[in-house]
């Protein structure tokens, strides 16, 4: 029996989907079109951002309370921050100035992937 057909009433479809999001293969450069994707079969195809980022945290908050996934913490700070400092900056060095500007997309898809990189993280042996 394969984790995804173990986890079936252990966690919720929402993050078990996520899940098998983060940790393809070819995962990588997430945005957040391609979380709606991802949950498209258990929500509704063409979600809008605010219903992603909504679905995107609860799932993260749902991994956090469970020990046994051993998620990395990451506080909402970080999620915050995400989008100008750490491996998930939008510009490698943080923005140049005060004057830099970015698009609401580009500020929140920085936050999809600091996200989904700690559910790539996760512990799922438990499942299995």
């Amino acid at each position: 029996m394969s984790w995804e057909e173990n986890s079936k009433g252990v966690i919720s479809d929402r993050l078990r989907a996520l899940l098998i999001f983060s940790k393809r293969p070819d995962a990588k450069n997430w945005k957040w079109q391609d979380v709606a994707e991802a949950l498209a079969e258990i929500y509704s195809p063409g979600m809008r951002l605010y219903w992603v980022m909504h679905h995107l945290i609860e799932a993260y908050q749902e991994a956090a309370a469970e020990p046994r996934f051993e998620v990395g913490r990451c506080d909402v700070l970080e999620v915050l921050m995400a989008p100008i400092k750490g491996h998930t900056a939008i510009d490698l060095l943080g923005p140049a100035s005060l004057e830099t500007k970015y698009t609401v997309e580009d500020f929140y898809n920085a936050m999809v992937v600091k996200i989904l990189g700690q559910l790539q993280c996760t512990n799922i042996a438990w499942l299995r």
